[in-house]
């Protein structure tokens, strides 16, 4: 059973986990600068009938009348702020789901980060391994599997081997949806972020830090304050603030939080904040993958030249890497080695394909293309998209998707 760096949690499901918020109005206010016609003394100004009659007007009179308006020396702006009322509703935004409880809603957030395939399926579960990670028994593992398939956030699929089962995630495919196609978006959590989710035994707190996880996802400054009475809306009735005070007091390294009247501030600890840190360790992993790349290919160079020239070299390096001469010289009669000669998208997607998966796994995937494709020249359309696909592909010999339970 393995667990990746990273996963996409769908906000939609997981805010149904959490709970749904009730009905509430949300009151904001804009400001904008409007023309002081009295100020400006628009009402004695000649083209004001042309302006205020401008419909009846031919179409160089109203092109004109605007022209004259746009560049009147006269004009005077003042500041005009408006309320807008906008009402919520999470159960016409979401759909309906049954709010969870505290080991369903950590197998939820579990069963992503197990490399779901485009369709949403997980395989390769092992319930006392789930049990043995969430700090519970594998009867709960079950239950909560009965749970989540019964509230339609999930379904099971048996496996011949006992104790062994796969998950379908209900809602993935509509993750990378638009908002116009009915996608509701989704929130990036690292592995961090779900191992001290998993130490956290009250289930308010359990629901108030993943909530609060959801609206900092794409905050490059991950902190917010929160009245309680916002709190209030997604948690059970009897949460009143001394609850939700007791609650969030327990030892968490998620955030830290500053507890006022009638609010509190949280804030995201940075090593938890899975958007950032992708981003970080794709850039991370970009670096790596092209030194390594770059260093294979530039150990290649050197020692194709000194087979050429009938010179001593060393090629131990690239034995290491599984890379072997394939091609004979036309010069004369000895094996050459092949170079890589990746492009910068390539190396961008391999860098994205370690935050995905991770160093070692990347790594393996290349030494295998340069074997299978590279070194007999085959063609490679899409060098990052070959090395996911095999990544994905559960029948890949050298599948290293992550790290282990």
């Amino acid at each position: 059973m393995n667990i990746t760096p990273y996963a996409r949690v769908g906000r939609s499901p997981l805010i149904k986990a959490v709970g749904l918020q009730k009905n509430f109005k949300e009151i904001y206010y804009t400001k904008t600068l409007e023309l002081d016609c009295y100020a400006s003394g628009c009402f004695s100004c000649p083209n004001y009938k042309n302006v205020e009659f401008a419909e009846f007007m031919p179409p160089q009179i109203q092109t004109k009348a605007k022209q004259c308006c746009a560049s009147c020396p006269f004009a005077q702006y003042k500041t005009v702020y408006k309320e807008h009322v906008k009402y919520i509703n999470e159960k016409n935004m979401f759909g309906y789901a049954r709010r969870l409880t505290a080991i369903p809603l950590k197998l939820l957030l579990v069963y992503h980060f197990g490399s779901p395939n485009p369709q949403g399926i997980v395989r390769g579960y092992n319930t006392t391994q789930l049990a043995a990670y969430l700090g519970c028994s594998p009867r709960s593992v079950r239950n909560a599997n009965i749970t989540l398939a019964e509230y339609g956030y999930i379904h099971v699929l048996e496996s011949l081997k006992k104790n062994h089962f796969d998950v379908m995630l209900m809602e993935y495919k509509d993750y990378a949806k638009t908002a116009r196609e009915g996608g509701r978006g989704y929130a990036t959590f690292n592995k961090e972020f779900l191992d001290e989710i998993m130490q956290i035994t009250d289930i308010n707190q359990l629901r108030v830090f993943l909530r609060v996880a959801l609206d900092l996802d794409t905050k490059k400054d991950p902190e917010e304050e929160i009245s309680y009475s916002s709190l209030q809306r997604f948690l059970p009735d009897y949460c009143k603030k001394g609850v939700i005070q007791k609650a969030l007091s327990a030892a968490s390294r998620l955030y830290n939080l500053a507890f006022d009247n009638d609010k509190i501030k949280f804030t995201l600890n940075t090593i938890f904040h899975g958007r950032t840190e992708y981003k970080n360790s794709q850039i991370s992993g970009e670096n790596e993958i092209s030194e390594y790349i770059r260093k294979i290919d530039s150990s290649i160079e050197e020692v194709n030249q000194a087979i050429l020239e009938d010179k001593p070299f060393e090629a131990e390096f690239l034995s290491d890497q599984e890379i072997e001469p394939s091609i004979t010289s036309k010069i004369k009669n000895a094996k050459l080695y092949v170079a890589f000669e990746l492009s910068a998208e390539d190396f961008k997607d391999l860098g994205l394909l370690v935050s995905t998966y991770s160093i070692d796994a990347v790594k393996k995937v290349i030494r295998y293309i340069h074997k299978n494709y590279v070194a007999k020249l085959k063609t490679i359309d899409n060098f990052g998209a070959l090395a996911r696909t095999l990544l994905k592909d559960e029948t890949f010999p050298l599948n290293l998707q992550s790290t282990s339970l």
